[in-house]
């Protein structure tokens, strides 16, 4: 994804990820290490914490649609790559918290989707 273009936001506002029982499977190793990579990124890049949350549901039945919601955000971090936090030793040392929530977003089990990130 060296020559890939950018894209403005990692997901379409108000799409959501369901289980695609009829969609062709891809390498479950593959998408996993793919997972594996954007939440190692989690710690300098807590903007990207629902959109991954939402895609790392589907490892165990990833098809070519969770496949493309990955590779956009991919695209999103090439465009964004000077965007992260940085941390300094011996800097102030002050907690700031961050909670966001989505009441039974979750299509497939009508489950509420919650997240917290504090630094």
């Amino acid at each position: 994804m060296d020559e890939c273009n950018s894209v403005l936001i990692p997901m379409v506002p108000g799409s959501k990820l369901t289980k695609d029982v009829n969609g062709v499977r891809i390498d479950k190793t593959y998408y996993k290490q793919m997972i594996g990579s954007l939440i190692y990124l989690l710690a300098t890049r807590p903007d990207m914490m629902y959109s991954i949350s939402l895609i790392s549901r589907f490892m165990e039945t990833a098809t070519e649609l969770h496949h493309q919601a990955v590779r956009k955000i991919f695209r999103y971090l090439k465009g964004t790559i000077d965007y992260g936090l940085f941390y300094k030793k011996g800097k102030s040392q002050e907690l700031v918290g961050f909670c966001d929530s989505d009441y039974i977003g979750d299509l497939n089990d009508k489950r509420s989707t919650s997240g917290y990130v504090f630094s």
